[in-house]
């Protein structure tokens, strides 16, 4: 089983040393306002900005999320 896993792997790693460009994605926004208004129904700070998203959880820390 690990042979096959490790056959696997490498041709995951040859796949993805392909990609060179990874396109920027822009959230639309309608997705950002709703989004928004589904985070803020359990966190009482949140932030949207272009590539990450933040909530402050209830420990009072912060969960940082990319938005790609």
């Amino acid at each position: 089983m690990l042979g096959n896993l490790l056959f696997e792997i490498e041709q995951t790693k040859e796949s993805y040393s392909e990609i060179k460009d990874i396109p920027f994605v822009s959230l639309n926004s309608k997705i950002v306002s709703e989004l928004e208004s589904c985070l803020r129904q359990k966190y009482e700070t949140v932030s949207i900005t272009p590539q990450t998203s933040y909530v402050k959880t209830s420990e009072g820390l912060f969960s940082v999320f990319s938005n790609q």
